[in-house]
């Protein structure tokens, strides 16, 4: 039997202190990082919750691409498109 090594912490990027920490309702595994204190999974069944997806969204709205656009494409609702908008806004205001 093949052991599998913890993943990447996804917001802090430490690999050190990632363990297994249950199930969620999916059925999806979850990870804890005790680095940061920070669940996350490898995987999700809705798009929006991915990691890549901010810098998607970043990358499309650079291109000139509308919000219906972006949602159309990456599969995921226009609220998480204006919600990531705002975290933009605020990032490039510090």
């Amino acid at each position: 039997m093949e052991i599998k090594p913890n993943p990447c912490c996804h917001y802090c990027e430490d690999k050190n202190h990632v363990c297994k920490h249950g199930k969620s309702r999916s059925g999806m595994v979850r990870y804890l990082c005790k680095a940061c204190n920070r669940s996350f999974q490898t995987t999700y069944i809705y798009q929006g919750n991915e990691a890549d997806i901010h810098r998607l969204i970043q990358k499309l709205l650079a291109e000139g691409k509308s919000n219906v656009d972006i949602a159309g494409q990456l599969g995921i609702k226009l609220n998480v498109i204006s919600r990531h908008i705002c975290m933009l806004a605020n990032e490039s205001e510090r």
